[in-house]
């Protein structure tokens, strides 16, 4: 007989969230505590972050929230110490962390378009900052269910000339 129940399946778990400050990881931040996890919320936006940590503990839920740049690896590493040491680890790792930086190519911003490549899609075989760690994966290596990626559309599409 199982002891999850139906209507929270997540019960017990933790799901760290990138990119939670809106859009897609926010929202499925607010799911994963609504189905029982503990939503460890993570971006660069700490108002948002602190705004929807408490909109989900109003719901009846709970979360963490963790500042943190995705591309900076010692700040990910941080945030991984974090999660093992007041969780004992991720169960669930959903990487939604994305930009969408609006300089258009003439303007040459090439610094905008390598932050976005570098977040969006590193180099094959290079997996973005919040996977890294000295012994492996960060967050990764204590994700136990396993990992969600959201590609975002910038790295799956090329724009047409116009």
């Amino acid at each position: 007989m199982s002891t999850q129940s139906t209507a929270q399946p997540l019960q017990g778990r933790v799901a760290v969230i990138t990119g939670a400050s809106s859009g897609i990881g926010e929202a499925s931040a607010e799911k994963l505590a609504a189905l029982g996890a503990h939503a460890v919320v993570l971006a660069r936006r700490a108002d948002r972050l602190t705004d929807l940590v408490a909109r989900i503990k109003k719901n009846g839920g709970s979360a963490t929230a963790i500042t943190a740049d995705v591309t900076d690896r010692a700040a990910i590493q941080a945030a991984a110490d974090q999660v093992a040491a007041e969780r004992g680890g991720a169960d669930l790792l959903l990487n939604n962390a994305g930009v969408m930086l609006p300089a258009p190519i003439e303007e040459l911003a090439t610094d905008q378009w390598q932050r976005q490549i570098d977040l969006n899609a590193p180099a094959p075989g290079e997996p973005p900052a919040s996977h890294h760690h000295a012994d492996g994966p960060a967050v990764l290596r204590a994700a136990r269910a396993g990992t969600v990626a959201v590609r975002q559309r910038p790295a799956l599409r090329t724009l047409p000339p116009s």
